[in-house]
Parts: structure tokens; sequence; C-alpha cells
């Protein structure tokens, strides 16, 4: 089983087996069957999205070259800090008065 971590937007499978943590598999429990501890035969698409981390057991369709990357370990998706511009909050009025 390869671990594929999603670093597009999202990602949408359709067929295959899944190696899911519990709380990934109870989020999508309706479209799946569980066939023994934390794998599961997907029934109906499922969608994963950026950041997430799951193992899958057959061939990944060549539109997801892109959209994954394949992981020894989960790796925590970046988070970009974003900082306000003062200069664009400020009012004009409180400018002319300093």
């Amino acid at each position: 089983m390869i671990q594929y971590q999603v670093i597009s937007y999202y990602i949408c499978l359709q067929h295959g087996t899944l190696e899911l943590t519990e709380k990934q598999a109870k989020l999508r429990s309706h479209c799946l069957k569980k066939t023994k501890k934390g794998f599961y035969k997907i029934l109906e698409a499922v969608q994963f999205k950026h950041g997430e981390v799951f193992g899958h057991d057959g061939d990944i369709p060549k539109e997801f070259a892109k959209a994954l990357i394949v992981v020894e370990e989960p790796v925590e998706p970046e988070k970009t800090e974003v900082k306000p511009r003062v200069d664009l909050i400020t009012p004009k009025a409180t400018q002319k008065a300093e």
C-alpha cells in the first residue's frame, strides 16, 4: 500500500482499497466498506482535501500526477502567515491628524 499526500485543492477516487485513520473513515463511512482494521474498499467516490494523507493500493489516474506526492511519513501542510498591511487599513483622517 502506497501512502499519498494531497498537494492540490482536493482529489476524488472512485475505486480501489484505502488505508485510512478511524477519523477519515468515519467521515466517509457512507462511501466505504471496511475489509479489515484500517482498510476500506471504495463503494462510491471519495474525496480528500489538501494536506490529507491516505494509503491506496490501486493505480492512481494520470490526472492526479501533479495532485499527489508519495510520502514515507506524513508531512504537515505549509501554513503561511498573512500580516495585514497597516497602511491600507488606517483611515486617511488619522493619517492627516499626525
